[in-house]
């Protein structure tokens, strides 16, 4: 495996983006919460249904729009399509970025959906959506970790990329040859 450009090593970026996004995605959640009622299991398959559909459409639409969402823009980076930096990925691929996640939730939501099952000695209570949806994604943002451009399966998916998009300075390793590729795409 040769060497990782800067623009490339993103996964801690990643990571506090993914925490940024969260945070400020906790109030709707909380929200959702609060309308399913108690002890309903319905109404809970509701809230958590709500909480994806409402998610999937921030990450959507900000991917699509924008390159980034809050998080990624507080961390410097950007979702282009691979093999380009400027620009953003449209609609139709960041939905396509989201299809990993979006599966995982409703195969959960569906596996769930039966009885009460104990897994791995572990009582069926202790199960839940979220930690199940985060384990899933753990796979998801493995292939992160050996693949050269540090793009995940959603990234494989769409066909995008997430950049380091700080600006480089002369001191930094790389600058010289961000100028040249910068120079041979003119």
């Amino acid at each position: 495996m040769g060497k990782i450009k800067r623009r490339h090593k993103t996964l801690v970026q990643r990571a506090a983006a993914a925490f940024i996004d969260a945070v400020i995605f906790l109030p709707v959640s909380i929200a959702c919460t609060a309308l399913a009622g108690e002890g309903d299991p319905l109404s809970e398959y509701f809230e958590e249904g709500i909480s994806v559909v409402l998610l999937t459409a921030y990450r959507v639409f900000m991917h699509g729009r924008f390159g980034w969402t809050v998080g990624k823009r507080a961390s410097d980076l950007k979702v282009t399509l691979a093999g380009e930096e400027q620009g953003t990925i449209g609609y139709g691929r960041a939905l396509l970025r989201e299809l990993p996640s979006l599966l995982y939730g409703t195969l959960v939501m569906l596996l769930l959906s039966r009885a009460p099952v104990a897994v791995a000695g572990l009582p069926a209570r202790s199960l839940t959506l979220e930690g199940i949806v985060i384990g899933l994604s753990f796979v998801d943002i493995g292939i992160a970790f050996f693949h050269p451009q540090r793009r995940a399966l959603h990234d494989l998916v769409a066909g995008s990329v997430v950049l380091d998009v700080t600006k480089y300075r002369k001191w930094d390793p790389e600058y010289r040859e961000v100028l040249q590729e910068a120079a041979e795409r003119l």
